[in-house]
């Protein structure tokens, strides 16, 4: 599946040493995140973006 969040995951990334891996959400290497990558196995990149949106929403 071609996808824009697809990307190599890097553990060694700046993400993965934050306290909440929430900001994985986030990461262009989403669908190969160790923590992620079962989740959003079966999303579009349409539904992740939406997802993304709604926990932008639940930050204000």
């Amino acid at each position: 599946m071609k996808s824009k969040f697809n990307e190599k995951c890097d553990t060694n990334c700046a993400v993965h040493k934050l306290v909440t891996h929430n900001a994985c959400l986030f990461c262009k290497a989403l669908r190969n995140s160790p923590y992620h990558a079962e989740a959003v196995k079966d999303m579009s990149d349409d539904d992740i973006l939406t997802m993304q949106k709604e926990i932008e929403k639940e930050k204000v």
